[in-house]
């Protein structure tokens, strides 16, 4: 999320001062289609990892197996 946060800000700044009165409408709807989609593709990328680990929390906790119960435990 920081690196978003950065891009917007090097996106919309220029020396310490605001350049986005100096965007024509074009180029803001491209910069905000570039952030949406910086930001749908993170989000994907944790939604694919929570994932990952509530299939691996599911294995861990169904199994018999001590080893598996005392990384569980951890």
């Amino acid at each position: 999320m920081v690196s978003i946060l950065s891009k917007v800000v090097d996106k919309f700044t220029h020396d310490g001062d605001m350049k986005i009165e100096e965007m024509d409408l074009e180029e803001l709807q491209e910069t905000r289609s570039e952030l949406k989609a910086d930001l749908d593709l993170k989000r994907n990328k944790h939604e694919g990892l929570s994932e990952k680990r509530r299939a691996k929390f599911e294995d861990l906790r169904e199994s018999d197996e001590d080893l598996m119960q005392e990384e569980l435990a951890e």
